[in-house]
């Protein structure tokens, strides 16, 4: 008898969180009452009016509240890096870009011309150049690159 009593305590327990847990999870649902009275102005109220016609109108709130929009990342920014064949530097900014997934585009001076040609009008002298968005990096620091891509 008495394991009895205690397995059917446990289970109303569990039963209980269970249900309040469900219950947070949900969205919240209230319901709001229009009516107009007898000079023709419109009420609204939570509660049922006791002398007048009514319409409920119903209202539901959002489960959690809305995601703070500040926070939101910035759109990707086009990342363009200048490299060369046998540039040491240039396989460390790509190694880097690529373990943390930073989509770019590599141009090849030693083995492009039309490369060649857009990375002497930037009038660099040393590979790598990284241009992201409109700023340029001449070298490789991952932290500048980091922070490059954090800008707005």
């Amino acid at each position: 008898m008495q394991a009895t009593l205690h397995f059917m305590q446990c289970l109303m327990t569990r039963w209980l969180v269970f249900l309040v847990l469900a219950g947070s999870f949900m969205p919240a649902q209230a319901e709001l009452y229009r009516y107009v009275d007898d000079s023709g102005q419109v009420h609204y109220s939570d509660r049922e009016p006791d002398d007048a016609e009514f319409e409920s109108l119903e209202i539901k709130l959002p489960a959690s509240a809305p995601a703070d929009m500040s926070k939101k990342k910035p759109a990707a920014k086009s990342v363009l890096i200048y490299t060369s064949s046998t540039c040491a530097y240039c396989k460390q900014a790509k190694a880097w870009m690529k373990s943390n997934k930073v989509p770019f585009t590599e141009r090849n001076i030693t083995t492009s011309r039309s490369a060649r040609r857009a990375f002497d009008k930037l009038g660099a002298r040393a590979v790598p150049v990284i241009l992201v968005g409109k700023q340029r990096m001449n070298g490789f620091n991952p932290r500048r690159l980091q922070d490059l891509l954090d800008a707005p």
